[in-house]
Protein backbone atom coordinates (compact mmCIF):
# COMPACT_ATOMS: atom_id res chain seq x y z
CA UNK A 1 0.00 0.00 0.00
CA UNK A 2 2.89 2.54 0.93
CA UNK A 3 4.30 2.05 -2.29
CA UNK A 4 1.21 2.47 -4.26
CA UNK A 5 0.58 5.77 -2.78
CA UNK A 6 4.18 7.14 -3.31
CA UNK A 7 3.05 6.04 -6.78
CA UNK A 8 0.05 8.30 -7.16
CA UNK A 9 1.94 11.14 -4.98
CA UNK A 10 4.72 10.90 -7.97
CA UNK A 11 1.89 11.49 -10.36
CA UNK A 12 0.55 14.20 -9.29
CA UNK A 13 -2.22 12.81 -7.32
CA UNK A 14 -2.55 14.31 -3.81
CA UNK A 15 -4.32 12.32 -0.89
CA UNK A 16 -8.17 13.80 -0.19
CA UNK A 17 -8.66 11.65 2.87
CA UNK A 18 -7.90 8.25 4.75
CA UNK A 19 -9.39 5.75 6.92
CA UNK A 20 -8.39 2.87 9.13
CA UNK A 21 -10.25 0.57 11.54
CA UNK A 22 -11.17 -3.31 12.27
CA UNK A 23 -14.29 -4.16 11.67
CA UNK A 24 -15.71 -6.13 8.72
CA UNK A 25 -14.77 -5.91 5.51
CA UNK A 26 -16.18 -2.97 3.20
CA UNK A 27 -18.08 -3.95 -0.15
CA UNK A 28 -16.45 -2.44 -3.70
CA UNK A 29 -19.91 -0.27 -3.84
CA UNK A 30 -19.10 1.07 -0.32
CA UNK A 31 -15.52 2.26 -1.41
CA UNK A 32 -16.63 3.70 -5.02
CA UNK A 33 -19.63 5.37 -3.15
CA UNK A 34 -17.16 7.52 -0.83
CA UNK A 35 -14.75 7.85 -3.20
CA UNK A 36 -17.45 9.73 -5.46
CA UNK A 37 -18.16 11.48 -2.21
CA UNK A 38 -15.42 13.42 -1.99
CA UNK A 39 -14.29 13.50 -5.39
CA UNK A 40 -11.60 10.95 -5.53
CA UNK A 41 -10.49 9.78 -8.92
CA UNK A 42 -8.28 6.88 -7.30
CA UNK A 43 -8.58 4.85 -4.45
CA UNK A 44 -5.86 2.08 -2.68
CA UNK A 45 -6.73 0.07 -0.35
CA UNK A 46 -5.21 -2.91 1.69
CA UNK A 47 -7.31 -5.52 3.70
CA UNK A 48 -5.74 -8.08 6.13
CA UNK A 49 -8.16 -10.61 7.63
CA UNK A 50 -7.79 -10.80 12.00
CA UNK A 51 -10.12 -13.61 12.38
CA UNK A 52 -13.72 -14.61 12.86
CA UNK A 53 -15.97 -13.97 16.16
CA UNK A 54 -18.40 -16.25 16.61
CA UNK A 55 -20.47 -16.87 19.71
CA UNK A 56 -24.03 -16.28 20.75
CA UNK A 57 -26.38 -13.78 22.84
CA UNK A 58 -29.71 -14.77 24.54
CA UNK A 59 -32.70 -14.01 23.68
CA UNK A 60 -35.22 -14.49 26.11
CA UNK A 61 -39.20 -14.21 25.58
CA UNK A 62 -42.02 -14.07 28.34
CA UNK A 63 -44.20 -17.12 28.10
CA UNK A 64 -48.20 -16.36 27.96
CA UNK A 65 -49.67 -16.93 31.50
CA UNK A 66 -51.87 -19.78 32.00
CA UNK A 67 -55.60 -19.60 33.43
CA UNK A 68 -56.80 -22.37 35.33
CA UNK A 69 -60.03 -23.30 36.86
CA UNK A 70 -60.83 -25.14 39.45
CA UNK A 71 -64.53 -26.20 40.69
CA UNK A 72 -65.18 -27.67 44.14
CA UNK A 73 -68.38 -29.31 45.00
CA UNK A 74 -69.91 -31.57 48.06
CA UNK A 75 -72.09 -32.10 50.32
CA UNK A 76 -72.18 -32.33 53.79
CA UNK A 77 -74.68 -33.44 56.05
CA UNK A 78 -74.99 -33.33 59.77
CA UNK A 79 -77.59 -33.14 63.07
CA UNK A 80 -80.95 -33.74 60.79
CA UNK A 81 -79.84 -31.33 57.62
CA UNK A 82 -77.96 -31.56 54.76
CA UNK A 83 -76.45 -28.93 52.72
CA UNK A 84 -74.35 -28.62 49.33
CA UNK A 85 -71.92 -26.15 48.16
CA UNK A 86 -69.85 -25.66 45.20
CA UNK A 87 -67.11 -23.02 44.45
CA UNK A 88 -65.55 -21.56 40.68
CA UNK A 89 -61.96 -20.60 41.46
CA UNK A 90 -59.96 -19.12 38.47
CA UNK A 91 -55.93 -18.59 38.96
CA UNK A 92 -53.61 -16.97 36.23
CA UNK A 93 -50.42 -18.76 36.97
CA UNK A 94 -47.20 -17.33 35.03
CA UNK A 95 -46.04 -18.64 32.29
CA UNK A 96 -42.55 -18.54 32.87
CA UNK A 97 -39.66 -18.03 30.06
CA UNK A 98 -37.87 -19.41 27.18
CA UNK A 99 -34.52 -18.44 26.54
CA UNK A 100 -33.28 -18.66 22.99
CA UNK A 101 -29.64 -19.17 22.01
CA UNK A 102 -29.10 -17.28 19.02
CA UNK A 103 -25.55 -17.55 17.02
CA UNK A 104 -23.74 -15.23 15.62
CA UNK A 105 -20.31 -15.13 13.75
CA UNK A 106 -18.51 -12.10 11.51
CA UNK A 107 -14.91 -11.76 10.20
CA UNK A 108 -13.00 -8.97 11.11
CA UNK A 109 -10.33 -7.04 8.83
CA UNK A 110 -8.19 -4.70 9.45
CA UNK A 111 -8.61 -2.60 6.82
CA UNK A 112 -6.82 0.46 5.14
CA UNK A 113 -8.00 3.10 2.43
CA UNK A 114 -6.36 6.16 0.60
CA UNK A 115 -8.59 8.43 -1.53
CA UNK A 116 -6.78 10.12 -4.09
CA UNK A 117 -7.69 13.11 -6.50
CA UNK A 118 -5.85 15.90 -8.97
CA UNK A 119 -6.88 19.40 -9.01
Amino acid sequence: MEKSCRDHYREGYKLIGHTDYDGEAPEMSQLKAQAKRVNARVVVFQMKYLGTTSGSTPLVIQNPQQIVTSQTYGNVSGYGGSASYSQNTTTAVPGGYTTYQIPYSFSRYEVHAAFFGKD
